[in-house]
């Protein structure tokens, strides 16, 4: 097996690549020492899907079918590998049988990591990373199956980045898509763990709020405001969000949960943008005519 008092694998530094995204080398990696990220690289920028420890094998694939690395291999904190090239690593499967088992359960879990991680693609808007909006049905009727047998509250909001097209106007799509991207981060990283983001239309995200009656759910959205509000984001740029607040009511449908929160999310346009606006009906059939107003 590799690893044995011979194999003495080179150091890499922190942050140095080991083996880059569609490179086409065709070697083997053995973590011996330290950490290994796995880095998947896009047009939106890097994301680590993986922390590969000693023991770890990468490129497997690639050294036997000699296709490019799927990610990048970068080195965390300093570690150790053993790079085994082609002729070295057919004469050790061949020698070593125990090599052969320990490396089908390596490329099985490098299969299922692959699988999640593209069904979670399936489901995650490119840009933004949160929820795409055909997830919507899904969650909020898991969502609201769940506050009917435990007898809780759900709430949605509705977010708008004010004047983003003027942003994109003045600086370019780029730079509105990284404004839109920026947001996005920190509505996240806001938002209560239970919270579920979504990202609406272009410029518009929908939080589902479990446990949240009305009330809560209008200050969580003002902490959401706040948060846009006091953030600097690219090229110095400053954004705000209009947020509109509804509360599901007995007999409501999505679609009805939706309206009324878009309905407020109008109003909170109309009176002048950055600011949170509430829609609700006490009337069981949540009648629109009968709708009143809630502000912070």
């Amino acid at each position: 097996m590799f690893g044995k008092k011979g194999d003495l694998g080179r150091p890499y530094s922190d942050g140095e690549i080991i083996a880059r995204q569609n490179e086409m080398i065709g070697t083997l990696y053995v973590v011996q020492g330290g950490k290994v990220q796995v880095v998947l690289e896009s047009d939106y920028g890097k994301e680590v899907i993986e922390i590969l420890r000693p023991g770890r094998m990468f490129g497997a694939v690639s050294v036997i079918t000699k296709d490019p690395y799927p990610a990048s291999y970068v080195a965390k904190g300093g570690a150790r590998v053993i790079s085994i090239d082609h002729n070295l690593f057919m004469k050790r499967l061949h020698e070593d049988p125990s090599f052969c088992y320990h490396l089908l359960e390596e490329l099985a879990g490098d299969i299922l990591s692959l699988h999640r991680e593209l069904d979670n693609q399936a489901v995650r808007d490119s840009l933004t990373r949160t929820f795409i909006r055909r997830k919507f049905d899904e969650l909020i009727r898991h969502e609201l199956s769940r506050a009917a047998r435990h007898k809780t509250d759900v709430s949605v909001a509705q977010f708008e980045i004010d004047n983003c097209m003027k942003v994109n106007a003045q600086y370019g799509n780029e730079i509105g898509n990284q404004l839109i991207r920026d947001v996005a981060m920190e509505l996240q990283k806001t938002i209560r763990t239970p919270d579920i983001l979504i990202r609406w239309t272009g410029i518009q995200f929908l939080a589902i709020l479990p446990d949240t009656d009305l009330d809560q759910a209008m200050n969580a959205a003002e902490r959401y405001r706040l948060a846009i509000e006091s953030a600097i984001f690219i090229e110095e740029i400053e954004s705000t969000i209009s947020v509109g607040v509804a509360h599901y009511e007995g007999n409501d449908t999505p679609d009805k949960l939706v309206q009324r929160a878009q309905l407020a999310l109008g109003r909170a346009r109309g009176k002048g943008r950055n600011i949170v606006r509430g829609c609700w009906t006490e009337e069981e059939d949540s009648d629109m005519e009968k709708l009143q107003w809630l502000s912070v």
